[in-house]
């Protein structure tokens, strides 16, 4: 199954496709994901494991047992530090050992999610408390220091730079709202990012952008770091809850119980593909009509909103344009022979 790319471009300017395969199924519930080398962790409701994304068909080995819906993972050094959600507590373990033990690190939360770890803080979401926290590494006893209170749900972390990204999933004024947090400061700075996103459970820090993995909506959508702008790189997905990737490669966690963990390899390989930089489309803004100029022979289209959703399917015509009356107001994705991704606005 092919599926739309526009990411990760970080040398080469060309057309990424990506192959989709299901890495692990029959999982229990499987929560966050993070990627060391070839190395992939993920939790689930009972432990935190482990697979090797460098041969075909990986059986997940456990590393931590006994756990109680594992939620949030980071790794310092050898150092695997795991938010045990229902447990209220959060734990580390020395994944280097062959047999690693859990270790709590602070007990007594109520329900920690997210997971971060930038120079002795580790930063962490409580769910149900509603609030972004803290604790300093270096005090054997540590106590939580609160950043923010009065969230509404907040999921994952991630950071970028000096940057923190945390997610809230309970909408406001029907929108989820991304916000950010300079920890570079004292006390940290924490704005809006991002209020154009649909159940945004996973979150992912790239150069430059956020991956973002949009459960309700059925989507990743990639947005800019700096400018704040909103692109879908990948639709039709089922649930997806939590989003890793290195320079070739996405990891997902989604599926029916959060079961599976797909693969999806990129394709940079530009003489395989229509060259987007050919094809415009006019006018853009749209109104009643939208003519694709740039191509030579029939392909096929979808255009799918800002949510995710396809909104009309066909052939391209070279003679005549693809009607757009009846399409509301916004932004658009033309995909063109399942390969290129332009963006359009109807007015």
């Amino acid at each position: 199954m092919k599926r739309v790319i526009s990411f990760l471009l970080l040398v080469v300017s060309t057309i990424s496709v990506s192959q989709t395969e299901v890495l692990v199924s029959g999982l229990n519930n499987a929560s966050r994901l993070f990627l060391d080398g070839t190395t992939l962790y993920f939790t689930d409701a009972t432990s935190l494991r482990k697979i090797d994304i460098s041969i075909s068909s990986p059986t997940p080995e456990i590393v931590v047992d006994g756990l109680n819906n594992a939620a949030g993972l980071f790794l310092d050094g050898n150092d695997m530090y795991v938010s045990d959600f229902s447990a209220g507590r959060i734990i580390k373990a020395d994944v280097s050992l062959s047999n690693p033990v859990a270790e709590d690190v602070i007990t007594g939360l109520d329900t920690p999610n997210g997971l971060v770890k930038f120079e002795n803080f580790l930063y962490f979401t409580d769910n149900n408390s509603d609030f972004l926290g803290r604790i300093d590494l270096n005090n054997p006893d540590p106590s939580v220091e609160i950043i923010s209170v009065g969230l509404n749900r907040p999921l994952d972390l991630t950071i970028y730079e000096n940057l923190l990204f945390f997610s809230q999933s309970i909408p406001v004024s029907s929108t989820h709202r991304i916000s950010q947090v300079d920890i570079s400061v004292d006390p940290p700075f924490i704005t809006e990012f991002s209020n154009d996103t649909d159940r945004p459970i996973g979150l992912s820090a790239r150069t430059d952008f956020l991956l973002v993995a949009e459960r309700d909506a059925n989507i990743v959508s990639k947005i800019d770091i700096t400018t704040g702008f909103k692109e879908i790189i990948l639709s039709n997905l089922n649930s997806p809850v939590d989003i890793v990737s290195n320079e070739t490669t996405l990891f997902l966690i989604e599926g029916e119980n959060q079961n599976m963990i797909t693969k999806i390899d990129l394709i940079l390989d530009k003489n395989d593909f229509l060259n987007s930089s050919e094809i415009k489309l006019l006018p853009n803004p749209a109104k009643d009509f939208l003519h694709v100029v740039g191509l030579n022979t029939l392909e096929s289209f979808e255009i799918i909103d800002n949510k995710g959703v396809s909104v009309k399917k066909g052939i391209l015509n070279l003679l005549e344009p693809i009607p757009t009356t009846n399409l509301a107001q916004g932004l658009y994705y033309l995909i063109i022979n399942n390969n290129i991704s332009l963006r359009f606005i109807k007015e």
